[in-house]
């Protein structure tokens, strides 16, 4: 059958997976689908790392959450991004 996420990237894009906690995964309604920002959190700074980057699977899970009365919480998030967002 294939693997459903190297399906769903498009030539030239990357798939970069993330470890999330629940605020992270916004108490895990940001699955396969949504859009997000991903923003790099240090001590005294946070920088915005990548905008409007797509969730391609959350948890192994790559169907989205819409009409879930209460989502699971993903540790892993898997992004479409470029090269460059990749680095």
């Amino acid at each position: 059958a294939g693997n459903p996420v190297m399906q769903r990237i498009p030539e030239g894009m990357r798939a970069m997976t993330i470890k999330v906690d629940a605020t992270a995964a916004v108490e895990g309604w940001a699955g396969s689908g949504s859009v997000v920002d991903v923003l790099l959190i240090e001590k005294d700074s946070t920088t915005v790392v990548a905008e409007k980057v797509k969730i391609l699977s959350a948890e192994r899970r790559v169907s989205p959450v819409e009409g879930e009365a209460s989502p699971n919480v993903p540790s892993t998030v898997t992004l479409l991004v470029t090269q460059e967002q990749c680095l």
